[in-house]
């Protein structure tokens, strides 16, 4: 698992690079991948986000926005969430790559 910590209002970006087991960077030239978030496991998505991918590189990069990330704190000065990272090949091969928690706090310096 790999927790992540964002602090509501600012933009965030999660790079990934893929990479074989002997550390090897694979070419992801036309594969997919998308990050999701959850309250819980059950719940409904809040977020969804494809990656923008850099296939030669095996880069991925998940953008979220100010809006985002100050849309997942709700009258609080902290929230949980979980949330998993999904690749699909050109084969159509789906693995989950990384997943973990998403711990959003209030900003002290906002409007």
């Amino acid at each position: 698992m790999t927790d992540i910590a964002v602090t509501a209002g600012d933009d965030y970006e999660l790079k990934l690079v893929y990479k074989d087991t002997d550390g090897f960077i694979i070419d992801i030239t036309d594969a997919i991948a998308r990050l999701m978030v959850r309250k819980s496991y059950y719940s409904p998505a809040i977020i969804t986000v494809s990656a923008a991918i850099s296939g030669f590189e095996g880069e991925m990069v998940f953008s979220f926005d100010k809006i985002a990330t100050a849309a997942l704190l709700t009258n609080t000065s902290k929230e949980c969430y979980i949330y998993d990272v999904e690749f699909i090949d050109t084969a159509g091969e789906k693995t989950t790559l990384v997943a973990g928690n998403i711990t959003v706090t209030q900003a002290v310096t906002r409007d």
